[in-house]
């Protein structure tokens, strides 16, 4: 939700949103985030069309969140997932197939995420995530790529 912050204030029109409701936050500048809004389900409205959509979808909905983002005529997807999105015959032969991402970015740390606001005990992830990115306009194989998360602290 920072994050919109800092790209409201760079110019871009932002519409941040959860599925969790009561976490709209007038005390905030530009409101953060906009809770109660169910991505696969509701009707964007006026705030379409939007160009470009980034999440870290919940990962049992990732597809489904990609097929939703190409069906609004998203012009750049970018969703945040396991590397291991990749290896699946049914991806494969579906989405992959369908819509091949323009781009894989994969992180080469791992980097462990935490709720916001967590308090708790840190410890290191056995996971490798991505970037997979999906451009409107782009045919052919993905690009793959790797990025240095300690080059952006």
């Amino acid at each position: 939700a920072r994050e919109s912050l800092h790209l409201r204030e760079a110019g871009h029109k932002v519409r941040a949103t959860t599925l969790l409701d009561g976490v709209d936050d007038d005390e905030r500048p530009l409101r953060w985030v906009r809770g109660g809004l169910d991505f696969l389900a509701d009707d964007p409205g006026d705030d379409w069309p939007i160009c470009n959509i980034v999440t870290n979808p919940p990962y049992r909905h990732a597809e489904a969140c990609i097929r939703r983002a190409i069906d609004l005529g998203a012009v750049k997807t970018c969703m945040l997932l396991d590397i291991s999105f990749l290896g699946s015959q049914r991806r494969g032969a579906g989405l992959f197939a369908e819509h091949p991402p323009a781009r894989v970015w994969v992180m080469s740390s791992r980097v462990t995420m935490y709720p916001a606001g967590y308090e708790g005990p840190r410890g290191a992830t056995t996971q490798t995530h991505a970037w997979f990115v999906w451009e409107r306009s782009r045919t052919g194989s993905p690009v793959i790529g790797w990025i240095n998360p300690a080059d952006f602290r």
